[in-house]
């Protein structure tokens, strides 16, 4: 019954998700409507060319002025209206245009999830104050491409040191265990993963590669996990002809006192990637 129960949450979730991608980012009675700071992923079309947004509020298809600015896989928070009467080959034209912040990984903004052992350098440092996930997308909506953010809490005077984040994936029995208040060790399961959380102090030098950022929110790019994880489909839901299973994670990090730290839970309310496969 709890299994039969259990599978039935993780179809309804998922069924929820489809019917909300690209769906109107109108109410019934809305001619307009203003998105203020919002979350954009920049993909292109099936023609390669066509550059658009999808918005995390709503996962609508938006254009503007300027989006050829910008590269496939950015990310940017803006602030844009949208009206019914302006629209063309299924995207919004966004109008009243306001780029807040672009999160790029030539800057350092977003970076990429490393999939292997998790290693340290002689400049490795715990959380710098706090860290936080401030949303995370179930499935390939919005590139997988997910949002953190952290607080820095040890500058001294006027001098900002940064910081390059980094996230770790390793497969290994060892890595995926968690570890309780009094230091026993449990392993995950299926379809559950831990993923590790290093800071870096500056830039270049003895650090792994990558541009330093200030305290802020950043994107990681999940997609490489997306495309090397294998999923037990064991339990998996059929919904039009394809299984669809999800992949619980939960964030390990080591706090600004040394403390072990885990962000996330076990229950399909977490953090969640939905994975699926023909039948």
């Amino acid at each position: 019954m709890k299994k039969n129960l259990l599978k039935s949450i993780y179809l309804t979730v998922f069924a929820a998700l489809l019917s909300c991608t690209f769906s109107s980012c109108l109410g019934d009675s809305e001619s307009s409507r203003e998105f203020p700071n919002d979350f954009v992923y920049i993909t292109v079309g099936n023609d390669y060319v066509t550059k658009y947004g999808i918005n995390y509020t709503g996962w609508c298809r938006i254009t503007y002025d300027g989006i050829n600015n910008l590269r496939q896989g950015d990310c940017v928070r803006m602030s844009y209206k949208i009206n019914s009467n302006n629209i063309s080959n299924s995207l919004y034209n966004a109008e009243n245009v306001t780029l807040h912040k672009v999160y790029t990984k030539s800057d350092g903004s977003q970076i990429d999830l490393y999939i292997g052992k998790n290693w340290s350098t002689p400049v490795d440092i715990e959380v710098p104050g706090t860290f936080h996930v401030n949303f995370a997308t179930a499935d390939q909506t919005l590139g997988d491409r997910w949002l953190f953010s952290f607080k820095r809490t040890d500058n001294t005077g006027s001098i900002e040191k940064k910081y390059v984040p980094r996230f770790y994936y390793d497969s290994s029995d060892s890595a995926q265990t968690e570890t309780d208040s009094n230091n026993q060790s449990t392993p995950v399961g299926v379809n559950r993963a831990i993923i590790d959380v290093r800071f870096y102090e500056g830039e270049g030098g003895a650090n792994p590669s990558g541009v330093g950022i200030t305290s802020g929110d950043f994107v990681c790019d999940f997609s490489n996990f997306r495309n090397t994880y294998k999923p037990d489909f064991t339990n998996a839901q059929e919904s039009q002809g394809k299984l669809y299973i999800p992949v619980i994670f939960k964030f390990r990090y080591k706090d600004a006192d040394g403390k072990l730290k885990y962000i996330g839970n076990w229950q399909n309310t977490g953090y969640v990637m939905y994975f699926s496969k023909n039948k």
